[in-house]
């Protein structure tokens, strides 16, 4: 399969249609990230005064708290206003008029739609089609790690390609890395630092109302995507970067908050996998995992939803046909009585 992205009306009412079944659904399972939480339940400072006191030295102690948790340096990082903006900033940076973005699928909505909304030629492809079609010359690639929306971890073979031979055309969201519960907090640009990566405080910390995310390249590559942010967004609100650097700091709090819940909502689908033989992707390094079906996802996530009251993701929104996405933050109850529910449609 290699298709040229033609961004349809379909896709955005996908996107349309998990927003206004959100607030009539019973149990959210397209809710990828950690729910909200009160912060000062992990001793986290939001007074306005307090934060005037510190205001002046925001920006230069995140960078210095983020610069410790994954080992690089501080002005290889530029902020991002949450997960969305780092794809679209990374689109922007490799635009070039005769390039082309290689996305291998399934994979994350936005980066198909992100380099395709600048003019970008945007194709579609198989992750073992990258090694055919990548051309070092012209295009880049971007992809999620884990994947989303199948979780998976593995470095296919024509990623791997990339990453030796040209590791400066590929552009890595690992927004939900951290659910793998490393004791050490790790970005693959340690590893591999003439690549992108970007991780956000949306999903792992349930922190999405400060919007805040971050990129991390080299220093030259990080200086060029700043200027792009200055001319799109601008800077990221004191504010948000203050609570922020609080949340990183409590890391440890953090992943005891969610791990213990997590870990059983993945023992949960591994059972009912097993129970039912569905063909479901594991859960064991993200926050959801995806179910394979023989049936359209839309139609199939539509009728759950209108007769259980459960929303999916489905799989169309991730360039696959069939299957929907299921996410496994929430209550481990509210799981049980979903997955029971959805059993009776497979």
């Amino acid at each position: 399969m290699v298709i040229e992205y033609k961004e349809p009306d379909f896709t955005q009412n996908i996107f349309n249609w998990i927003i206004s079944n959100s607030k009539k659904c019973r149990i959210n399972l397209a809710l990828s990230g950690m729910s909200e939480y009160n912060p000062h339940d992990f001793g986290i400072e939001t007074s306005f005064s307090k934060f005037m006191d510190d205001a002046g030295s925001v920006d230069s102690k995140l960078r210095e708290t983020i610069s410790d948790l994954y080992g690089v340096k501080k002005d290889e990082i530029v902020f991002t206003t949450g997960g969305s903006e780092a794809i679209f900033l990374a689109a922007l940076y490799f635009r070039n008029p005769l390039g082309r973005a290689l996305i291998p699928v399934p994979e994350y909505e936005p980066m198909f739609r992100a380099p395709h909304s600048i003019g970008t030629k945007t194709i579609l492809v198989n992750g073992e089609e990258i090694q055919q079609e990548f051309n070092k010359a012209t295009d880049h690639v971007l992809i999620s790690n884990p994947n989303n929306p199948t979780g998976s971890a593995a470095i296919s073979d024509g990623i791997r390609m990339v990453i030796e031979d040209s590791p400066e055309k590929l552009f890595v969201d690992e927004a939900f890395r951290d659910f793998s519960f490393n004791k050490e907090a790790y970005t693959m640009f340690s590893d591999h630092p003439e690549i992108i990566t970007s991780v956000t405080a949306t999903k792992f910390y349930g922190a999405g109302a400060l919007r805040l995310g971050w990129i991390m390249a080299k220093k030259d590559v990080a200086r060029r995507i700043q200027a792009l942010k200055m001319i799109t967004s601008g800077s990221l609100p004191m504010y948000s970067l203050w609570i922020g650097n609080q949340i990183l700091k409590n890391r440890e709090h953090f992943i005891e908050k969610a791990k213990g819940r997590i870990e059983r909502n993945r023992e949960q689908i591994r059972s009912f996998a097993k129970k039912y033989g569905i063909k479901a992707t594991d859960p064991g390094n993200a926050s959801f995992c995806f179910i394979y079906t023989n049936k359209d996802g839309y139609e199939l996530s539509s009728e759950i939803m209108e007769k259980e009251k459960i929303l999916l993701t489905p799989g169309v929104y991730f360039g696959l046909k069939n299957g929907f996405r299921l996410c496994i933050t929430g209550r481990e109850e509210e799981l049980k009585s979903a997955l029971e529910d959805i059993s009776k449609y497979l």
